[in-house]
């Protein structure tokens, strides 16, 4: 059973993965609601009642009607997110993260709709695997627990998300390990300081990138544009130098 600062922790995480799925930031009035109305669902979770978004959406407005608040952006935003059932709380996440997935998003589904998806996935297995105990070590190699693959990788970075920072400077001792995948290095420029510098192993074929993000990842001589079918950069974090690879052969 979760303790009273559990419940909180955990609201405050909710909070922040949903109201980071909107570009508007939410006002004080709307974070205060919004944590209130997931703390409310929280407690009322048992054996027989496991809370779902829908059952938040309705905590939300039951928090509006009593500060006697018209409905706005964020009932809106959270009643979108309802209109179809994206969780099913059947597993604890030991459960769901020891078997593999593959979780599709449709183009044709609203942004806030993907992003929370991912906002929520991501910080359940935040969560999960640093609460671990570190993964053993065996002739100077980590075991591996768990790998996570974000295709498009820019809608993630959009939101700034806590957990995704969590992963990628803590995961690693745990077992964790998480791969980035974008069409573009400009997709990591807004990245927040210090990102770059987790990511252990970084590797880019042809592309017309911006000069910018390439040599802030790669070193000022770096350039994609002249590179051969197969050929890519390589950044090893605990090397000082960029190396050219040859990943398939034509």
């Amino acid at each position: 059973m979760i303790d009273e600062t559990g419940l909180r922790e955990t609201a405050s995480r909710i909070k922040e993965s949903v109201a980071r799925v909107k570009e508007s930031k939410l006002g004080g009035i709307q974070a205060d609601l919004l944590r209130e109305a997931i703390l409310a669902t929280l407690r009322r979770r048992s054996d027989t009642f496991k809370p779902t978004l829908p059952d938040l959406a309705k905590a939300l407005a039951n928090e509006y009607e009593k500060k006697g608040r018209r409905p706005d952006e964020l009932i809106s935003t959270v009643n979108e997110l309802t209109q179809f059932e994206l969780f099913s709380p059947e597993q604890s996440p030991a459960e769901f993260f020891s078997n593999s997935w593959i979780i599709r998003l449709p183009q044709d589904s609203t942004a806030e709709v993907r992003k929370l998806v991912i906002n929520l996935t991501l910080d359940a297995l935040d969560r999960w695997i640093n609460s671990l105990q570190d993964s053993v070590v065996e002739n100077g190699r980590r075991g591996i627990r768990h790998l996570t693959m974000l295709d498009e990788a820019h809608v993630i970075l959009e939101t700034r998300l806590p957990a995704l920072d969590n992963l990628m400077r803590m995961s690693r001792s745990k077992g964790g390990v998480v791969m980035l995948v974008s069409q573009s290095p400009d997709d990591f420029e807004q990245a927040e300081d210090g990102f770059l510098d987790n990511m252990e192993l970084t590797v880019a074929f042809a592309t017309q990138a911006k000069p910018g993000a390439t040599r802030r990842i790669f070193g000022n001589q770096a350039a994609l544009v002249n590179l051969k079918v197969g050929e890519a950069l390589c950044r090893i974090r605990t090397e000082a130098r960029t190396r050219k690879i040859l990943a398939w052969a034509t």
